[in-house]
């Protein structure tokens, strides 16, 4: 199981843990694979992991060694590759499944799994194999300039941080991945919505090795309830892309119920002094809050908002509030329309358009019979849809999958046909 981290750091993180309880409760053995770090959760093989490199601090320093280093680091790691080398010759894997390996592992250690015949099974959790910016956005918008594989367009708007150093290096990683034919090497790659897979597909990903396979919660950690104390809920990081000015702007026109922002960010500072310019009353900014508190504030909520102004993955905040019984109103982008059924557990809301956020907001705030019908569905669908034993039966058929293709004598005729 390769991902760059091994501790909780993000959705990618929560669903590479999740995964490998689920995947041992059905008798497999599953051996991490990562970047040391202070925080990591213990594991027998941590003495296998990477080296970590501080990033951050590298380009702090504008010296051209420190940039060198960083450009060849996250291109290409001999270190992650050794690493990994060395933990295939202890361990024989049947199968590789990577979540999230960019600038800190590296598909550098494709080369070693090639050598063992070990299969590749790629769950992408963003959109860095076709975005150098990862995200689709810059300068407070959608942003597709790259399209088809143009990603010098990153360096030439500056899209990474708004710097030309960084978006350089950005620009050349993409290139030099698709140079050094790193996608063709993987077996199968898993989108987590349909809304990615369309991507890739625009970004001339050939269908045949994508499958899309929503990602899972484990249910019986959340417990629905039936406390509802009138607020919506915000629980986030504070940043532009979460649409969290729209959201201040519907706070002006919403008729009765509090507004609740839970989290930190860049922006809080001038959300804040937004609310204190404008007035507007009955919004509370919280901070940041451990996880058990944001998932009883979720609880406690008439329904949860995802203002978002970018292409949302696969939100877990989504599943999280379904499976706790909660509605969600959510802007209509990226794959949220996927998750969310208009009407039917939740209200969706053109992106960026605040009057249209505040009026189905309202509609929560002031009918919680309707609420609570609508956070019922949703339990019913994350039941329905998200358990872990239908993620389980989706994810062994493409284990099965790519095991058979590699499996076939030497000049077999492939004729499996794609599972998604």
């Amino acid at each position: 199981m390769v991902n760059s981290f091994h501790y909780d750091r993000g959705g990618d993180c929560t669903y590479t843990f999740a995964l490998t309880r689920l995947l041992e409760s059905r008798g497999h053995e599953v051996v991490p694979f990562a970047t040391a770090h202070p925080l990591n959760l213990a594991s027998p093989y941590d003495r296998y992991f990477v080296p970590q490199v501080d990033y951050d601090a590298l380009e702090k320093d504008r010296n051209p060694a420190a940039a060198l280093r960083v450009l060849r680091r996250a291109v290409s790691s001999p270190e992650a590759r050794d690493c990994l080398r060395r933990l295939l010759g202890d361990v024989r894997p049947d199968l590789a499944h990577f979540q999230g390996i960019h600038r800190h592992l590296t598909p550098s250690i494709l080369e070693p799994l090639e050598s063992a015949g070990v299969p590749v099974v790629w769950t992408l959790h963003d959109y860095v194999t076709i975005c150098p910016n990862t995200h689709f956005y810059r300068s407070g918008e959608v942003c597709e300039a790259c399209r088809p594989g143009r990603f010098y367009q990153a360096f030439l708007r500056r899209c990474k941080r708004g710097s030309l150093g960084p978006s350089f290096m950005a620009a050349l990683e993409a290139y030099a991945h698709r140079w050094m034919h790193v996608y063709p090497r993987v077996d199968r790659f898993i989108a987590p919505s349909r809304f990615l897979e369309g991507k890739l597909r625009e970004h001339r990903f050939p269908s045949s090795r994508i499958t899309t396979i929503p990602h899972f919660i484990e249910l019986e950690k959340f417990r629905p309830g039936d406390r509802d104390e009138g607020f919506a809920l915000f629980a986030g990081r504070l940043a532009e892309e979460k649409g969290l000015r729209t959201l201040l702007e519907a706070a002006e026109h919403l008729q009765g119920g509090d507004l609740l922002i839970a989290g930190d960010g860049p922006l809080r500072g001038e959300l804040e002094a937004t609310v204190t310019a404008r007035g507007i009353s009955g919004v509370r900014f919280l901070g940041r809050r451990p996880r058990e508190e944001i998932l009883d504030l979720v609880r406690r909520a008439r329904c949860l908002l995802l203002p978002s102004i970018w292409y949302e993955n696969f939100p877990f905040a989504v599943m999280e509030a379904f499976a706790l019984g909660k509605p969600i109103v959510a802007s209509r982008i990226g794959a949220i329309p996927e998750l969310v059924s208009d009407g039917e557990d939740g209200l969706l809301a053109a992106p960026g358009r605040a009057l249209d956020l505040a009026g189905k907001i309202n509609t929560l705030l002031g009918d919680p019979a309707m609420a609570a019908e609508l956070g019922r569905r949703g339990r019913a669908k994350a039941e329905r849809e998200w358990s872990p034993e239908v993620h389980y039966g989706r994810l062994e058929t493409v284990y099965r999958l790519v095991l058979g293709r590699r499996r076939q004598p030497p000049g077999q005729v492939d004729t499996a046909k794609p599972s998604g």
